[in-house]
């Protein structure tokens, strides 16, 4: 069902979404939170941090991923470029051939 409101998202902006909620949540759980301006300000900082690193981590996991399908693809296109390499020798073969045949051919009547 594809109406514009719904649309496929990756995991990576299912993943951000989720710390960016979780962000907001924890911030404003500690502001309500029975604690001194100092346990406060340290409690958003530690979650601050934490929150930094693990999108970091996603970061660099699909850094990774993307990196590998690179690789994937380059190999892949390699392997095209040889086949068709290949293809076109022995088309450029055959049509040589066919040529000389139909050439001593046309000698011989």
């Amino acid at each position: 069902m594809s109406n514009g409101v719904y649309r496929d998202h990756g995991m990576g902006t299912i993943v951000i979404a989720a710390l960016v909620g979780g962000i907001a949540g924890a911030a404003v759980g500690l502001m309500l939170a029975p604690k001194s301006g100092r346990e406060l300000r340290h409690d958003i900082g530690f979650k601050a941090r934490q929150t930094i690193q693990e999108i970091e981590d996603v970061a660099e996991a699909k850094v990774d991923k993307i990196h590998d399908v690179g690789d994937d693809l380059v190999r892949e296109g390699k392997r095209l470029a040889d086949d068709l390499k290949k293809i076109f020798s022995e088309f450029r073969q055959a049509l040589s051939k066919s040529e000389i045949e139909i050439g001593l051919e046309s000698e011989k009547t």
